[in-house]
């Protein structure tokens, strides 16, 4: 089991592109990050699901990252809970100070 930190690089003025490397599957923890004064938000999930991996984007509006308890699954545009089970590119719904992905499941070679 790991601690992924996300990493976090400028590509524009408004742009800012957050990855989690590494993250394997059911037992690894992935640090939230904090875009919150960018509003719209795109994620895109990308790896090796295996037969069972599912990866879903949480978020929390604690003032903590690291004491956050009140993780709870992101919604697409749509109201559809972001839960990928494939490479796929969805727009986030919510605007919370803390974003995070969690695979469970997973028995590829992970996201």
């Amino acid at each position: 089991m790991a601690t992924i930190p996300p990493v976090g690089t400028w590509i524009a003025p408004g742009s800012h592109r957050v990855e989690w490397d590494a993250l394997t599957g059911s037992g690894d923890t992935c640090l939230g990050a904090s875009d919150i004064n960018l509003p719209y938000k795109t994620i895109n999930v990308s790896g090796t699901f295996g037969s069972a991996g599912v990866v879903t984007i949480q978020g929390s509006m604690a003032t903590d990252r690291d004491a956050a308890t009140d993780w709870t699954a992101l919604n697409d545009i749509n109201g559809s809970a972001l839960a990928f089970t494939a490479n796929r590119i969805e727009t986030i719904a919510e605007n919370p100070r803390w974003i995070r992905p969690v695979a469970s499941g997973a028995t590829g070679g992970g996201f």
